[in-house]
């Protein structure tokens, strides 16, 4: 049998999108933030650093969408030594390219916190192999599943599904 491994889920050209949109529009930064979108919902690691540059100067009361964003994302990436860990300053420049606007933010934002989603349903359901472990208890393992698969959806469900509004 010769089936092809898949990746865990996940969109680069999304990933790019929703980080273009948050550098080009104050407005879509403050939405990824405010639906809890998080560095480790990007399958990227770039894309992981490149979010947390990004909340850290959101953080610190800085508007994007100037001409001075660029500069200052990668003036952070530097300073906390990961601009080489998120692809260097040709990719970081690159990004303003990934979205032709911000205006479907909201979309981007979705896909790459469904595609999150997925890919901690997969770790958890994957710890759940726990169970072939005699020396653990069945009931200990079904109870930690539960309460994982559980904390996940208070994290990402609103109204039924992951959080858009």
């Amino acid at each position: 049998m010769n089936e092809k491994i898949k990746s865990p889920p996940h969109s680069d050209d999304l990933e790019r999108a929703v980080l273009c949109s948050m550098l080009i529009d104050d407005k879509a930064a403050y939405k990824a933030i405010d639906k809890q979108l998080e560095p480790q919902d990007f399958y990227s690691r770039a894309h992981q650093r490149i979010c947390e540059a990004i909340q850290s100067l959101y953080n610190n009361g800085f508007t994007f969408g100037g001409k001075d964003t660029m500069m200052a994302l990668k003036n952070e990436l530097k300073k906390t030594d990961k601009l080489d860990e998120a692809g260097g300053e040709n990719y970081i420049d690159g990004l303003l390219t990934a979205a032709p606007s911000s205006a479907n933010a909201d979309y981007y934002i979705h896909c790459v916190m469904d595609y999150s989603l997925r890919r901690r349903i997969m770790y958890e359901l994957s710890n759940a192999q726990r169970v072939y472990d005699e020396s653990l208890d069945a009931m200990e393992v079904l109870e930690k599943t539960i309460d994982s698969l559980v904390e996940l959806k208070k994290r990402f469900a609103v109204d039924g599904g992951v959080k858009l509004n």
